[in-house]
């Protein structure tokens, strides 16, 4: 609550005061997710990110990361299904 009306007088988005997960999807082929806590697996066909909320789960073909950052990693490839768990 004191998260919302500080964004709202700041005019800042919620987000960026209570890492809450972003995520910006571009078509199939890439995900950035800002706020991310940690990588939990990855391969060729999955990456699983830990988040204050849960996991989040991009399956698909040929994944890879693109770049990593402290909280904010992209992940590119044929991208089929996002889950979060």
């Amino acid at each position: 609550m004191l998260g919302r009306k500080l964004a709202d007088g700041l005019e800042l988005p919620e987000e960026a005061l209570n890492d809450t997960p972003l995520m910006t999807v571009c078509g199939n082929g890439s995900i950035v997710d800002q706020n991310y806590r940690r990588i939990t697996a990855f391969c060729g066909r999955e990456v699983v990110l830990a988040t204050k909320c849960g996991r989040l789960c991009v399956r698909g073909e040929g994944l890879g990361l693109e770049y990593i950052k402290k909280d904010i990693v992209k992940i590119k490839g044929k991208i089929c299904t996002i889950l979060f768990m």
